[in-house]
């Protein structure tokens, strides 16, 4: 339903629609169920495009009005005043207001609804639109806007012709369909990724400033998608869309840079007896890592090199002895990089010469220095490639190829990403033919532990960082934004003084400028409580308040007038030294003129039209972040969901020490589980041209990757996979959802689908049975053919009694439910066929993981007769192996999807044993009658050992849950963070305001009499709140110690954390004495019971099988204890495997007697070892 509306809030006249969608709707048949919202939602945005196209072109045939370019969707009439349309836009005049207030961008998307939330006004319910009316036509007209202007906006396309015609004018014709879709901006689908999906090309083909009329839209947005301007890749999980132009941009960065990667006539160090350098200029070992990667940089002569190097791993250090052996031995080293945070490194570097990515790909190079001097001799080092956008390298790359430069491109495709389209980095690091460089060792992090999780991080492992932060205090969750920022402050604070009050030496950053100027102004009074700012000589710029001591960041590049030189660069950041009515003097703490006292005139502290140019830099952007390196950190997250693995693992790998993560959610579970979520999310580019060729890891390529790159290889791979397996669900569940016309269509379409099933799956029995039985009399039919003809009548029958259930009834809706059925499914292939090659993909890892780990025999170095041997030797550590990775899989796959859970069966039968029927079970049970043996033997001392470690394990459990779990220890902890901290933040106000009370001003000073009473108040008012808080936080203390027994928390406190060290104690103890069991072999097991399951040890001869013979008894041993246990009993079978397989095979080797079960087994593997013979017995390969 639409709405019309012609005025805003502020009763400016302005003609619009709202429309409006019942989110409740009644099918013919069945109850009222809700819409499918998410859906709408994605479209929203494509919806309203499409509205404003059929607008315009409406408009434009009914009454000839023309309409300017339009901008996100929207375009202004053609021929309007400008000045009339700002005059009537007083509600816009507002938000600027409000912005320029808050000295806030007006480019800042996120500020600008947050002003235009807190300055809305209510509606005037009561306006009278008659009055009204005549009013705007008064005011129109004083302006010069009057009947006879209206009147020439409003004239019909012929109309126009002929006046034009008359005024002797060239007369314009309407375009057509054709060249409308020719004018779109098609463009803009590439504008910030490489690839995007169909709803860009369509909001693209929307923005045509005549728009479509309602019978021509549908024929657009259709023939859209053939224009010879867009390109079509579906290498990936769905469909995606790029520009001609753009892929062939890429294909040639990739030809160009492939090419060169494998070049060797680049500039190099040749010098006979050449050695690179071992250690740092300060004295320090590199690694031999490092070692290799600058040794092929300083010496391979190729002309590009890429290094993937990970956050704190050294790449600075490699760039500057790089550069410094390079200028040793007479070849110019010059530097680029895409942001001024990483110009500031190359600064540390060393070099002399850098530019800006951007002003390299301007004008041909023309505007950059680099690109014009560009010569055989010298090395250009891009510092965070992996944040460059494809455009602009790719003219560096084609010059450098012209030129004989080298390029040393550094970067890492997990960190930050290009603000426009980018991708290439990734693609060359992931490609097969490329010889990537790793710098994989973290260097920056002095906790070892921390360095692990953070690299687990990188790789995708995003819960097992997450819960060693949650158990190390890394991670603060309150359930209000403005908690959030206290808790923010206190920890700063706790962070100062752990750093000696160096506030450079501590960074806080938030993912939005919005946040970050927020915790600029309460970080700031957290210097000024400590002394660090001097406020008596305090004054103000344009609003901002600054006194020596402050910390000052320039957040634009400002340029003396007239000149091209500048006073701030983008990116630099001051401390204050003095003040003076025309600026003030500050010193260079970062920057290109780092160490320097620079002067700071007033103008660049003024608020401009485009935000502030210089501002206070107690916090800072993500964005900006990148490429420091500081002892303390705090990442200010709001909204876990959205935080994206890519700007979490820069958030937090920027310290030395300890980085701590400050979010909002309702409770700490949900909190946790949302961060969780929102870090897995990998929100990188990656490039057309790796979707239009997926790259496969071929054997090749797997060779060269390290053990670390396989395990990332391995955990992206999973992540992936679960990401694909979330989309299966979300169509499966569409599907279902296609059918909710009635309870009785839904019933019969699935009876009709299993008719059809089964009809499907007798034809293939009868097709087979006529291929072996062409004419149906053979005698000697095989269990094949039994099997299929038995088959074939039960499924005659039920489609008998299907026709039964099926006659009569009326199906309703199975036309429209077929045609979303087979869109469904059209959708679901490419994913599904994704899926399936990411778990080949694995099959190929756990293979490459297995070679590497497992120990290879030749079969001609030992003798024939112990051959056999070796090969089920081999055979089955490598089927352990497989099945051990497999189980490690499924911990993180689960089993959501009929495909997943083939591959998991496939790999390790182990996992699908649960699903067995438990008649089947039992009848295995009782089929193998050593299993009831050990019942009748009494264990020896070490099984005993084992089961009082299990019996201690299952009784601390069985405390921890009765005084509460883990769920009251971290509500306890909770409880006690939510009393503390409102308890510390009193504290701090009280100071303030006593503070504040002696700093009243003169009576006389009006304004700053007004200010300094306001400012009271706001400390009163946050006092009182933080009252509150801890009168509130303090009840919820007190109701929950009376939950237990009126206990003071400190105590709760005490005994959950004891009792759950013990549960986690009791635990490790376990599995120790379980390892130790296994190791113990026949010592562990009971004489009579080993001799009568394996025989007798000293009649074997070799020693390969009493190795054999001693694993298989201490797995008995384990597996003896094991299964009287009722709680938990697989949790050592993951461990040590379950033994009756093995010990069948065992006893058929040795001529012992057999079940029938174990009978089966022992064929089966003689059979497989027959097969394997004629390959010479290779299994490990």
């Amino acid at each position: 339903m639409l709405y019309r509306h012609e005025t805003t809030r502020n009763a400016d006249p302005q003609l619009h629609s709202h429309a409006v969608l019942a989110n409740v709707v009644r099918p013919e048949k069945g109850e009222a169920q809700a819409i499918n919202s998410p859906v709408l939602y994605q479209q929203a945005k494509t919806a309203g495009s499409v509205y404003q196209a059929v607008l315009r072109g409406e408009l434009g045939r009914e009454l000839g009005i023309e309409f300017d370019t339009p901008v996100n969707g929207l375009a202004d009439i053609k021929g309007f005043d400008r000045s009339l349309i700002e005059t009537f836009s007083t509600r816009r005049a507002e938000i600027l207001r409000g912005l320029a207030n808050a000295g806030l961008s007006a480019g800042s998307k996120t500020a600008a609804e947050r002003v235009a939330l807190e300055s809305r006004r209510a509606k005037d319910m009561g306006l009278d639109h008659g009055l009204w009316r005549v009013e705007v036509r008064e005011a129109l007209q004083r302006d010069g806007f009057g009947v006879e202007q209206a009147q020439a906006l409003v004239r019909t396309p012929a109309e126009r012709e002929l006046a034009g015609a008359g005024a002797g004018s060239e007369s314009t014709r309407p375009r057509s369909l054709e060249e409308r879709l020719q004018a779109a901006p098609l463009h803009s689908v590439t504008a910030e990724r490489s690839t995007e999906d169909a709803r860009a090309v369509r909001q693209a083909a929307m923005s045509v400033a005549e728009g479509y009329t309602a019978e021509e839209v549908g024929d657009a947005l259709g023939r859209v998608f053939r224009d010879s301007r867009l390109a079509q890749v579906t290498g990936g999980e769905r469909p995606r869309w790029t520009t001609e132009r753009h892929l062939q941009l890429e294909r040639t960065v990739a030809e160009t840079t492939l090419g060169r990667m494998a070049d060797t006539t680049a500039p190099r160090i040749s010098a006979a007896g050449y050695e690179a350098p071992t250690t740092t200029p300060d004295g320090h070992a590199l690694s031999s890592e490092q070692r290799r990667v600058l040794d092929q940089v300083l010496t391979s002569g190729h002309g590009v090199e890429v290094i993937r190097a990970r956050a704190g791993a050294g790449k600075t250090t490699i760039a500057g002895l790089a550069r410094q052996e390079f200028e040793a031995h007479g070849l110019k080293v010059v530097g680029v990089a895409p942001t001024l945070q990483a110009l500031a490194e190359l600064d540390d570097v060393g070099l002399q010469q850098r530019d800006s990515l951007a002003r390299t790909a301007l004008g041909d190079g023309e505007f950059s220095k680099v690109m014009r001097t560009m010569d055989h001799r010298t090395v250009v080092l891009v510092d965070e490639a992996g944040m460059a956008q494809t455009k602009e390298i790719a003219p560096l790359l084609q010059r450098a190829a012209e030129r004989g430069a080298k390029v040393v491109a550094i970067g890492d495709d997990v960190q930050l990403q290009a603000v426009g389209a980018g991708g290439w980095f990734r693609y060359l690091a992931e490609h097969q033919d490329a010889p990537v460089l790793q710098l994989t060792e973290v260097h920056r992090q002095r906790n070892d532990v921390e360095r692990d999780r953070l690299n687990q991080l990188h790789r995708g492992d995003v819960s097992g960082w997450t819960r060693w932060a949650d158990q190390h205090d890394r991670i603060e969750i309150q359930p209000t934004v403005e908690s959030a920022y206290s808790v923010a402050v206190g920890r700063y604070e706790r962070a100062l003084e752990a750093v000696g009050g160096d506030v450079d030496q501590l960074v806080v950053m938030a993912p939005e400028n919005t946040h970050r100027r927020e915790l600029n102004e309460k970080l700031r009074r957290v210097s000024v409580d400590r002394g660090g700012i001097d406020r008596s000589r305090e004054r103000e710029y344009g609003g901002m308040l600054v006194a020596p001591g402050d910390r000052l960041v320039a957040t634009a590049t400002v340029r003396e007038e007239g000149s091209a030189r500048r006073t701030i660069e983008n990116g630099e950041r001051f401390e204050v030294l003095d003040l003076g009515r025309d600026g003030i003097t500050a010193r260079a703490v970062a920057g290109s003129r780092r160490g320097q006292t620079v002067r700071l005139p007033r103008a660049v502290l003024e608020l401009g039209a485009d935000g502030r140019a210089v501002e206070h830099a107690y916090a800072r952007t993500v964005h900006k972040a990148q490429g420091m390196t500081v002892d303390r950190s705090i990442l200010f997250a709001p909204d876990p969901g959205r935080l994206g693995r890519n700007l979490a693992y820069v958030g937090l790998t920027r310290t030395r020490d300890r980085a701590d993560l400050v979010t909002v959610a309702d409770s700490r579970p949900q909190g946790l589980e949302r961060l969780v979520r929102g870090m897995a999310e990998r929100r990188d580019h990656e490039a057309a041209i790796a979707l239009e060729n997926p790259t496969v890891l071929d054997p090749e390529r797997v060779q060269r990757m390290s053990d670390p790159e396989i395990d990332e290889h391995r955990h992206a791979l999973l992540v992936e996979a679960r990401e694909a397996m979330t989309r299966l669900t979300r169509l499966d569940r569409e599907a279902r959802g296609a059918w909710a016309g009635s309870r009785d269509a839904r019933g019969d379409v699935q009876l009709l689908a299993e008719r059809d099933q089964l009809q499907a799956r007798a034809d293939d029995a009868r097709r087979l049975l006529a291929e072996h039985d062409p004419t149906g009399d053979r005698q000697d039919r095989g269990l094949m053919e039994h099997t299929a003809r038995q088959g074939i009548e039960r499924d005659q029958a039920q489609l008998q009694r299907l026709e039964e259930r099926l006659t009569g009834r009326d199906v309703v809706g199975v036309d429209e439910a077929d045609e979303t059925q087979a869109r469904i499914r059209k959708d679901r292939e490419p994913v599904q066929k994704y899926l399936e090659q990411l778990l080949d993909g694995l099959d190929r890892v756990h293979g490459m993981q297995i070679d590497r780990s497992t120990r290879h025999v030749d079969p001609l170095s030992v003798a024939e007769h112990e051959r056999p041997a070796l090969a089920l030797s081999q055979a089955q550590e490598r089927a352990e192996r497989v099945r051990g990775l497999t189980l490690s899989a499924a911990q993180q796959l689960g089993t959501g999807h009929p495909a997943v859970v083939r591959w998991l069966q496939q790999h390790a039968p182990t996992v699908g044993r649960a699903q067995e029927r438990p008649v089947e079970r039992e009848q295995q049970r009782e089929a193998v009658p050593e299993r009831e043996a050990p019942r009748k033997v009494p264990p020896t001392a070490y099984q005993r050992q084992f089961m009082q470690a299990i019996r201690e394990m299952q009784s601390a459990r069985r405390e921890f849950a009765q005084l509460g779990g883990k769920d009251a220890l971290t509500e306890a902890l909770l409880l006690r963070t939510r009393v503390n901290e409102p308890a510390r933040r009193i504290e701090r106000l009280d100071r303030e305001i006593a503070e504040h009370q002696t700093q009243q001003p003169s009576r006389l000073r009006f304004s700053a009499t007004e200010a300094w009473t306001a400012r009271g108040d706001e400390l009163v008012e946050d006092r009182s709140r933080a009252a509150d808080d801890l009168d509130a936080a303090r009840r919820n203390r007190t109701a929950f110690e009376h939950q237990r027994d009126g206990r003071p928390l400190s105590e709760i406190i005490e005994q959950l954390g004891d009792s759950d060290e013990r549960v986690r104690a009791t635990a490790t103890r376990t599995s120790d004495v379980e390892q130790q069991l296994v190791r113990l072999g026949p010592a562990a097991l009971d004489e009579q019971r080993l001799v009568r399951v394996l025989g007798r040890r000293d009649d074997l001869e070799t020693d390969t099988e009493r190795r054999r013979y001693d694993q298989l008894a201490g797995r008995l041993a384990v597996f003896d204890v094991v299964r009287t246990q009722r709680d938990e009993p697989g949790r050592w079978l993951q461990t040590t495997g379950a033994p009756e397989r093995d010990v069948a095979i065992w006893r058929g080797e040795h001529d012992m007697s057999l079940s029938r079960p174990q009978q089966r087994v022992v064929q089966e593997h003689r059979q497989e070892l027959e097969r394997t013979r004629d390959t010479g017995y290779d299994l490990g390969r």
